[in-house]
């Protein structure tokens, strides 16, 4: 008894011990001909992502080095267009996964989810992500308070990434900081953002897209490296018909 129980411990060990998806794959960076791909693994590997736009994934784009938490920047792509992709991480691969590339500049007709404030409650998080994928939304705009603490890591995978695991999959998501936040490095590890990722803008369709970090205005506001790049960011002359501007 006491030989079959240690092979048993033996066993289970080993299993717990075998690499695998901490964080599911999510979609970052939307551009015109680009997008980024992250996600996490519980052991350092080199990440690569095959891809196409059929499911026979002609395309592969691979990582330089080593890692657990995952980038693997796509390009070359056509614009409103669906592609299938897959990640693999040493032997690790994920099912086979697909999301469409943004509008070419101008385009009038496409979607937008905003919403935000997930924190705290995952079964709640996750009836919202559902809803959204309903949509079929072109873009995911997260307006900030993701997790209840940004300093403690575990939240970011059962708070933000997991209840929202399918929809981030198919459509990238867009984020601002939340004072939950904390501005923690966690926040800047996990996901890829624009400019200094703090604030930041991007264009999208027929519109200019426009992040703010809320949390540190203070009392000077009208003097801080934000609100003169606000100010001349959007001085700038431009085709987009909307400005949105979200924190």
């Amino acid at each position: 008894m006491n030989l079959l129980a240690t092979l048993l411990t033996v066993c289970l060990a080993s299993v717990a011990d075998e690499p695998t998806f901490h964080v599911q794959p999510y979609l970052q960076l939307p551009g015109h001909e680009t997008i980024a791909v992250k996600w996490e693994t519980t052991e350092a590997a080199v990440g690569e992502v095959r891809f196409g736009p059929t499911p026979e994934l002609d395309l592969r784009a691979v990582e330089t080095e080593a890692r657990q938490v995952h980038e693997v920047p796509l390009s070359g792509l056509l614009p409103r267009t669906r592609y299938y992709y897959r990640v693999q991480s040493g032997g690790l691969t994920s099912g086979l996964l697909s999301f469409r590339t943004p509008p070419e500049h101008g385009t009038d007709r496409w979607r937008m989810v905003i919403y935000g404030d997930s924190r705290s409650f995952p079964e709640r998080h996750e009836r919202v992500a559902e809803l959204a994928a309903r949509f079929d939304p072109d873009i995911v705009l997260h307006t900030g308070d993701q997790v209840t603490n940004g300093t403690q890591r575990p939240q970011w995978k059962t708070q933000f990434f997991d209840p929202a695991a399918r929809l981030f999959a198919r459509v990238p998501v867009v984020t601002s900081l939340g004072n939950h936040e904390q501005n923690a490095g966690n926040y800047y590890e996990y996901l890829a953002l624009p400019g200094n990722e703090k604030f930041f803008s991007l264009d999208f369709g027929n519109a200019h897209i426009v992040a703010l970090d809320s949390n540190a205005w203070g009392s000077s506001a009208r003097e801080s490296e934000q609100y003169t790049w606000l100010q001349e960011n959007l001085s700038q002359k431009r085709v987009a018909t909307w400005n949105l501007v979200f924190f």
